[in-house]
């Protein structure tokens, strides 16, 4: 029975569609109060392993079990944080961001999985998996990609959001981004503006 190809849903693209992303600077910060609290984690699995497991076989093999170890505590803590987080580790708490998923409503353990992972691919490709932050549009590491997510900035109360009537009226036709007021007194500044915006789209064609 033939397959075919199925494109991607968009409607959870259309909901995150406009947030506010991170700055790399308080990505790197979160990521570095992560890389400390493994550190941590790091010292007290080593101290569990030396005071509790046997060590005569260990010359035997070649694998180096401290390295092992150190990969273990890492993919670990950062699944588990971005699963049971929602995309928020600790050091994503404090610095207000989150990882957000494209495809899901929330972060599945696999893209976690896949997340943690990307961490030592971004690593292995010299730190330009990092790099790639300020070259994809959507500043998007290697990590990030892999497990198709971005990171946004929480400080931000009110969401940027795509106004395609307005795009329209400017004649732009790849979509227009309209900022609403951060304190909104009567509450309807938002409406207000999708409403001009249509009006005037609305003329435009009337005129054309």
């Amino acid at each position: 029975m033939p397959q075919y190809y199925r494109a991607r849903e968009t409607a959870r693209e259309d909901e995150i569609d406009g947030l506010p992303l991170a700055t790399f600077s308080r990505r790197a910060a979160g990521f570095g109060i992560d890389f400390v609290l493994v550190l941590v984690f790091r010292k007290w699995a080593g101290l569990i392993w030396e005071s509790y497991v046997p060590h005569q076989w260990e010359r035997h093999t070649l694998i180096n079990f401290p390295h092992v170890i150190d990969v273990i505590v890492l993919v670990v803590y950062f699944c588990l944080a971005h699963y049971v987080g929602n995309g928020q580790t600790v050091g994503k708490r404090f610095m207000r961001t989150r990882a957000i998923s494209l495809t899901h409503q929330r972060m599945t353990l696999w893209q976690s999985l896949e997340r943690s992972l990307g961490y030592g691919a971004s690593f292995l490709e010299g730190g330009f998996g990092f790099a790639q932050f300020f070259t994809q549009r959507n500043q998007q590491c290697a990590h990030d990609r892999l497990a198709e997510t971005v990171v946004i900035d929480e400080r931000t109360a009110t969401p940027r959001r795509v106004d395609p009537a307005a795009a329209h009226a400017r004649g732009a036709g790849n979509g227009a981004v309209v900022e609403p007021a951060a304190h909104s007194t009567a509450g309807g500044d938002v409406g207000r503006s999708a409403t001009e915006a249509s009006e005037l789209a609305a003329r435009h064609t009337e005129n054309s």
